[in-house]
């Protein structure tokens, strides 16, 4: 019997992972073969190095979508290096798995998904390979599946099919490889072997200035200012020309010096992107502050409070405080809770338009933004509406004890939340009347669609079915096209399209890692009379003027209930709305994560400051999904629910029982 080895190693692969800003020599000028069968150099490309992947830097990775099970050829001749498993949790943290009996990614992966030590999301767990080319060059493949069989030291040809597209990153979503290239330990440009032009950027050194001139920090925040106004295509729906002078004025006012402080300029950066100005899940500052402040030191709150709306409470305590559990709060610190409530919400971040649900969310669970974040002194004095009063000292870790009061239980909350991480969909009978479809994401294959679709067929009869899209990330149209299908009478009237500031060159990008000032990133966009801006395509006209809805042939035909919350983004948002305008379903829970008429997002700049370098990242193209403004749909509001749950600190904190699911099952009886 072959003896079988398992091994983890929470370990960073150098030549893979490891992308330290820097280039190797010169690139061959032999052109490399794409790498996914049948597409052209270029296609689908996701994410280029300069790209980032949500908050984290990408400088060296290639990322390319394609249908998953493509085949993945060798863009060259070269040898295999190694072969193994892998789960990557970020552009540079990974696991490895390997299995000394197993040759293929496919029967690797059979053995990892019998192992019961795997606790990765096992759909992310594919295959990596290394191929090393005769200049000395190493290509680094992620995310392949399939049953061909390599041994490290062979040699294969330009053309051999390695495997097939996967998956490798959560955040990605839909299926996709990434490839990196090294040379000497060193990354290099995965862009030009292909014949591509490439936004890898050679690296050098650079030390942030501690202080900087007047003019120096009046240049930074100008060139930040104008590339807000330039590159952001819904600034405008959110800053007022009054409130920008506002802002203008007040940093203005903090940059008036011979000598500013690279914090100061810093934390203008970082609370633009708060609700105090321009507020965006796309958009935050980049960079960390290399000159923090040597006093600050981490402290905790004997007493944790939590803010809904404008009133707060004692969340949890350290012992000897509990007879302060579930008080609320009339001052901290002699501040009147409102207005303490009222600079924690000015402190709330990546929300889109007029969004309240995520700022709910932040309000509540963020327990570092209830005194103002700094936790200076000794600790802080309260005030309680029922005229008592204490003075809560402030903690260092090792002083710090279990807070309580505890769940008696796995909060169902967050249990819900990472259950979607798990499981792409589920579909189940809660009783003999209702049936429960969960859906994880909307990038779903054809054959989990085929699956959903024959589920819904064997229980057809069923009188009620609840679907469930909270905290659920979104993803694909054509995915959401087709099970909307399912469930609505007619053909739905889509309103889609894309809006920009410009179809020329951005002068912005004169500072910016991932475009060169001289690209033109939509030129194809067009100007459509009587509106701002350029446009992929003239759906305003488009929509007038379509025909009536076709009739559609249903599977499912009984009554709809469908789960939303703070955590249903982007198609988690457009579904439910579809389903509710066609009256086809009753929305139960909290408001979507994204507003329901846009969303700021599909590209991205990654910009810097002149002087400082202070980094950060500004969507370009406002995706406009929606054009009825009603009481029903206000504009810059997510999909409001039907029936709402508001959001309590018994659901986040202790709840071991779901209770949207819960209102849901209630209505139906």
């Amino acid at each position: 019997m072959k003896h079988l080895t398992f091994w983890m190693r929470a370990a960073t692969l150098i030549l893979l992972l490891l992308c330290p800003i820097c280039q190797g020599r010169a690139q061959s000028e032999n052109v490399w073969l794409w790498p996914i069968e049948g597409q052209k150099a270029g296609a689908n490309i996701l994410l280029r190095p300069q790209d980032p992947l949500d908050h984290e830097a990408n400088y060296c990775n290639l990322i390319i979508g394609a249908k998953e099970g493509t085949e993945v050829i060798a863009p060259a001749d070269g040898v295999i290096t190694w072969q193994m498993l892998g789960y990557r949790s970020g552009l540079y943290q990974s696991r490895t798995y390997g299995y000394d009996d197993a040759r293929t990614f496919d029967a690797m992966r059979k053995k990892m998904e019998e192992d019961p030590d795997v606790r990765d999301p096992k759909k992310y767990i594919n295959g990596d390979i290394g191929l090393k080319l005769a200049d000395g060059r190493e290509i680094h493949f992620s995310g392949l599946r399939g049953n061909a069989a390599f041994k490290s030291g062979q040699s294969i040809k330009a053309g051999t099919v390695l495997g097939t597209v996967s998956y490798v990153f959560e955040k990605v979503g839909e299926p996709h490889i990434s490839i990196s290239v090294s040379k000497d330990g060193k990354p290099i440009d995965p862009m030009t072997p292909f014949g591509l032009q490439t936004t890898f950027k050679e690296g050098e050194s650079f030390t942030p200035p501690e202080k900087l001139t007047r003019e120096q920090a009046n240049e930074d925040f100008d060139f930040f200012m104008e590339s807000l106004r330039e590159c952001i295509p819904s600034y405008r729906d959110i800053i007022t020309p009054e409130l920008e002078a506002e802002f203008v004025r007040n940093c203005k006012a903090k940059l008036d010096a011979d000598s500013v402080s690279f914090t100061t300029l810093h934390d203008i950066v970082g609370d633009a992107f708060t609700a105090r100005f321009f507020h965006d899940s796309h958009a935050w500052r980049q960079s960390s502050n290399p000159f923090p402040n040597p006093s600050s030191n981490v402290q905790y709150p004997a007493i944790m409070l939590c803010t809904l709306g404008d009133r707060m409470f004692v969340r949890q305590v350290q012992p000897g405080y509990e007879e302060h559990i579930g008080k609320e709060v009339a001052t901290v610190n002699g501040i009147p809770a409102k207005e303490q409530a009222a600079r924690h919400r000015q402190k709330t971040e990546l929300f889109d338009a007029k969004v309240e649900s995520t700022v709910a969310i932040q309000l509540l669970a963020n327990w570092w933004g209830q005194y103002d974040d700094t936790f200076t002194g000794t600790g802080a004095h309260l005030t309680f509406t029922d005229g008592t009063s204490v003075d809560a000292p402030y903690l260092k870790r090792d002083q710090v004890k279990r807070y309580t009061p505890q769940p008696t239980g796995p909060i169902a909350y967050y249990v819900h939340k990472n259950q979607n991480r798990k499981e792409d969909w589920s579909f189940k009978m809660l009783n003999d009347k209702t049936a429960l479809l969960t859906l994880g994401h909307f990038q779903l294959n054809e054959v989990q669609m085929d699956n959903i679709a024959d589920s819904l067929k064997a229980h057809a009869k069923v009188p009620n079915l609840i679907i469930d899209v909270r905290d659920n990330y979104g993803g694909d149209a054509n995915c959401e096209g087709r099970l909307l299908d399912m469930f609505l009478f007619e053909k739905p009237v889509t309103f889609n399209c894309q809006m920009v500031n410009s179809n020329s060159t951005y002068r912005s990008f004169s500072h910016c890692y991932n475009w060169s000032k001289e690209m033109k990133p939509f030129e194809d966009f067009v100007k459509i009379e009587g509106k701002e801006g350029f446009y992929n395509r003239d759906a305003f006209s488009e929509t007038k003027t379509s025909a009536k809805p076709k009739k559609n042939d249903a599977i499912y035909k009984g009554k709809l209930y469908v789960l939303i919350n703070e955590g249903s983004v982007s198609a988690a948002t457009d579904f439910p709305a579809h389903l509710v305008r066609a009256k086809r379903a009753v929305s139960i829970g909290r408001e979507t994560a994204t507003a329901y008429h846009y969303m700021t997002a599909l590209k991205f700049a990654r910009l810097f400051l002149p002087n400082t370098r202070i980094e950060y990242h500004l969507p370009l193209v406002k995706a406009i999904t929606a054009t009825d403004v009603s009481e029903r749909f206000p504009y810059g509001r997510g999909l409001l629910p039907d029936i709402e749950v508001p959001l309590t600190q018994e659901e986040v904190f202790f709840s071991t029982e779901d209770v949207i699911l819960k209102k849901a099952l209630d209505i139906i009886r």
